[in-house]
């Protein structure tokens, strides 16, 4: 039986920072997967890994308060994300898929709300940075329908907490695929959960323990 992994990247990165405090390398996501199929999956071979994310924005953009210029390019989020891509892309069984991320401005943090009430004064870190994400909730959603009209393999191992995934999952399982819906111990909607085959919510850490 063979196997395609599917992982959106932002979701993948946000939980494995959580986890490790840091960004991961294209060799600690390949290993996860490694870890993954032979704990979950053994009965099956991977075919493929596709990552999907965003370039980083590489624009210049202004603070809100201070109004200090920033160069995006020379953040750590920045080179973290290229390094990771372009590294990706050279991995074995890996091939990644890119939509395109543009700048919406800045938009005030929850956490921050209290300084209403308090009549405090506002500071840069009372903001985070606004981003839309484009291309990328389509194209895993149209892979999803490649691999199950060409029966490219048997099993789609799905890495999300996307929602938007419902009707794409609802397909391959109506064309004979399995879905496995891994949510890497995410608060997920109860839809997502009941149009998969096999759910597994365990986290990064559960999964890349060897013990």
């Amino acid at each position: 039986m063979k196997s395609i992994y599917l992982i959106d990247g932002g979701f993948f990165v946000k939980k494995y920072k959580e986890f490790k405090k840091d960004y991961p390398t294209a060799e600690e996501v390949k290993d996860f997967i490694v870890s993954f199929n032979k704990k979950y999956n053994s009965d099956s071979n991977i075919l493929r890994i596709y990552y999907y994310d965003c370039p980083p924005f590489d624009g210049k953009i202004t603070k809100v308060v201070s109004k200090e210029k920033i160069d995006l390019k020379e953040t750590e989020r920045y080179k973290n994300n290229k390094e990771l891509l372009q590294t990706l892309k050279r991995t074995d069984l890996f091939s990644v898929r890119e939509g395109s991320l543009s700048y919406r401005g800045w938009k005030f943090k929850k956490s921050s709300l209290k300084k209403i009430k308090k009549k405090e004064e506002f500071n840069d870190d009372d903001f985070n940075i606004d981003f839309s994400q484009k291309g990328v909730d389509i194209k895993i959603g149209l892979d999803i329908a490649w691999i199950s009209l060409e029966k490219i393999a048997e099993k789609i191992i799905l890495i999300t907490g996307d929602a938007d995934f419902i009707p794409a999952m609802k397909f391959a399982r109506r064309k004979g695929i399995q879905v496995t819906l891994l949510t890497l111990n995410h608060g997920v909607r109860d839809e997502l959960k009941d149009h998969a085959d096999f759910l597994i919510e365990k986290n990064i850490k559960e999964i890349i323990d060897k013990k």
